[in-house]
């Protein structure tokens, strides 16, 4: 469809739209002049909404044909082998996405097109489901979830120091000892549990903010912090092992943190 045609074809769509606010208007006094036993408004609100469902009746029947034909054809472009192509050119001069259809990275962000399912913007272990399929429109909710995330202020040291406080009374518990058993391994999901113990702090800072703080503090080459050395590790927990997508898009799989005393 031509945007000449289009645009013709969406004025015709709000034609319709604003006999149908008509007659939720004339739905609304209808029912407030019933409740108030207004006879002459309640007559008054009969006639308008016979002749208004009436004529949105005869205005959408002249247009529906074209907009179940419209629908077929953007269903069939969005299944061809063009539409691919269209989304990587769109895509591709996006500073930092990688191009690999159907599932398209920027930073710890994915994008993940599904033909049938729906698309999913994907942060971590939550998917957010989206059924729009214009490329310029998936760039624009990929960018936008994208800064939301990273724009988000990261306090090295203040993370650094809740790590290190949730490790000593986490491993204290773990090892079933008063002291501090340092570089053995804790689990990374009880410290976020530890962290966020309180609930209305753990809507506030969600498990895949916790896992890009990770990602951003791992982005160092050497973690060191006052007289400590963090060191993340795996496990065979499966269930607790994060996904943790650093900001050039490299996947690494946690479970623990390892924490050395250095000597003074």
């Amino acid at each position: 469809m031509e945007n000449n045609e289009f645009n013709q074809f969406l004025k015709k769509i709000e034609s319709v739209e604003k006999l149908n606010k008509k007659i939720a208007s004339s739905l609304a006094g209808l029912k407030n002049s019933f409740k108030n036993m207004n006879i002459k408004d309640h007559k008054k609100y009969l006639d308008n909404l016979s002749k208004e469902t009436k004529t949105i009746g005869e205005e959408f029947s002249l247009i529906e044909e074209d907009l179940r034909s419209y629908a077929s054809d953007v269903e069939g472009y969005i299944k061809s082998e063009q539409y691919p192509l269209d989304l990587d050119s769109k895509l591709k001069d996006e500073p930092g996405i990688k191009l690999s259809y159907p599932t398209y990275e920027l930073g710890p962000i994915r994008l993940k097109i599904d033909l049938n399912q729906g698309n999913n913007i994907i942060f971590g272990r939550k998917a957010n489901k989206i059924f729009d399929y214009k490329p310029d429109k998936l760039l624009d909710l990929l960018k936008k979830k994208y800064s939301t995330i990273t724009k988000r202020p990261f306090n090295r040291d203040k993370f650094c120091k809740d790590l290190l406080e949730a490790y000593k009374i986490l491993n204290k518990l773990t090892y079933q000892n008063s002291d501090v058993k340092w570089g053995n391994a804790v689990s990374l999901s009880k410290i976020y549990e530890l962290i966020t113990i309180s609930s209305a702090y753990r809507q506030e800072y969600s498990k895949a903010n916790f896992i890009f703080d990770i990602s951003r503090l791992k982005d160092q080459f050497e973690i060191k912090f006052d007289k400590f050395q963090f060191n993340f590790g795996t496990s065979r927990d499966v269930a607790n092992t994060l996904l943790v997508v650093d900001s050039n898009g490299n996947e690494s799989r946690l479970s623990t943190l390892i924490v050395h005393k250095l000597e003074d």
